[in-house]
């Protein structure tokens, strides 16, 4: 119908009000207008609703989260784009000179540059670098400052390049960053270092270590998009670190570091195959399985190995009855010696300035680190008689067991 023709038979309407009760012909007219009225309410609040519908679609679709953008492997290499406040600067051909410089591997081809930053609180350059050494195998380079000296920079990081496809992040954690050296004076308070580059898509990171009571937690990290570099108590190690990277609020990532610093000690990997009282039998590469090294979980000391063939070992565990190691008090480093019990720990050899109190956290001295300080293992905490201890590992399920070995010997 017309908008003309629905015009008159409001018309007619309106004049059959006014002349009161009309013939029937007439009483149809205005049923029929009463439907248009109808239909035309109708209409409009389904246009309304549609309206509606669409605005309620559109805020779902803009609050739903995006999926992590996926980045195509270059080849054997990540493929990320390079990313940082120096891109265009001498800085990337000062990395690689200084790779190529510092190990017989170089020099470098096939250079492909992920981060290429200038730090101007902490470190100063940071360069991590993908390339083939002269063998045309993949590598990665972490390059970074130190704290004292923010203008030079110095080889971090050789590694194999990571995976391509499954890598979401890049890290390292090391006490060695805060000097040239590489050693904390001792009038210094000694400090580790964590360094994150993140995949494309990386919003922002979280940290956490098992080397320090309630002052890291998950999400406890700045968010600083795709780069994360924070200092970390001294008894921080990749194995007990562990970093998670975000996109957009969603966990894409978790999983302790990658490794450590040149000339920081290495974590093997080790797999539980039996376990007693006070020993466990572990198995993983004969040229880490050495007696006397050290033997670590994420929580802390598990024990040392006392005796090793092929691809096995015996651990003795530091609740063992033969069982002992010089230790320190946290923070204090107030020496001290813990000694196993047949099924517990206690604490000997206590300070009389030591001020042991329960629930005090004691480290051992890790002889790969080649430092007192750094790098550092818990042994346990103090129990409720100032001189139990409750070893680090007392709870723990045994799925993640390293062995620590010195850097040089595990390069070999």
């Amino acid at each position: 119908m017309t908008d003309s023709n629905e015009l008159l038979q409001q018309r007619l309407h309106d004049l059959a009000d006014e002349l009161g009760p009309l013939p029937v012909p007439h009483e149809e007219i205005r049923h029929r207008t009463r439907r248009l009225r109808g239909r035309r309410r109708a209409g409009g609040l389904a246009a309304l609703a549609a309206a509606v519908a669409v605005v309620t679609i559109g805020v779902a679709l803009v609050a739903r989260p995006t999926p992590m953008p996926v980045t195509a492997a270059d080849g054997p290499f990540l493929g990320w784009p390079v990313t940082g406040n120096a891109t265009g600067t001498s800085l990337l051909a000062e990395a690689v000179q200084v790779w190529d410089s510092t190990l017989a591997s170089g020099p470098h081809t096939d250079i492909h540059a992920l981060l290429v930053e200038r730090d101007p609180v902490l470190l100063g350059p940071v360069v991590v670098l993908e390339g083939r050494d002269a063998q045309g195998e993949p590598r990665l380079a972490i390059l970074t400052g130190t704290a004292d000296d923010r203008d030079a920079l110095r080889l971090r990081a050789d590694r194999p390049a990571p995976d391509p496809v499954t890598t979401r992040v890049v890290s390292m954690v090391s006490g060695r960053l805060g000097t040239a050296t590489g050693i904390e004076p001792l009038d210094s308070r000694p400090a580790a270092w964590l360094f994150a580059l993140g995949a494309p898509g990386v919003t922002g990171f979280g940290y956490h270590s098992t080397a320090v009571d309630q002052e890291l937690v998950e999400g406890g990290g700045p968010d600083l998009g795709r780069r994360l570099l924070v200092s970390l108590p001294p008894g921080a190690t990749p194995i007990n670190t562990t970093v998670i990277a975000r996109h957009n609020g969603t966990v894409v990532f978790r999983g302790p570091a990658d490794g450590g610093a040149i000339g920081d000690a290495v974590a093997v990997p080790a797999t539980v195959l039996a376990r007693s009282p006070d020993h466990v039998r572990i198995q993983g590469s004969p040229r880490a399985l050495i007696a006397g090294l050290l033997v670590a979980t994420p929580d802390g000391l598990l024990g040392r190995i006392t005796a090793a063939s092929g691809e096995e070992a015996d651990v003795e565990l530091v609740t063992a009855a033969s069982f002992s190691i010089d230790a320190l008090t946290d923070i204090t480093y107030r020496p001290l010696r813990v000694a196993g019990a047949g099924g517990s720990a206690r604490l000997d050899r206590i300070p009389a300035d030591a001020n042991v109190v329960a629930t005090n956290r004691i480290v051992t001295v890790d002889p790969a680190q080649h430092s007192d300080r750094l790098g550092t293992l818990t042994v346990g905490r103090v129990g409720t008689t100032g001189h139990d201890l409750v070893p680090a590992t007392a709870t723990s399920d045994l799925s993640r067991v390293y062995v620590m070995v010195e850097y040089e010997a595990a390069s070999r």
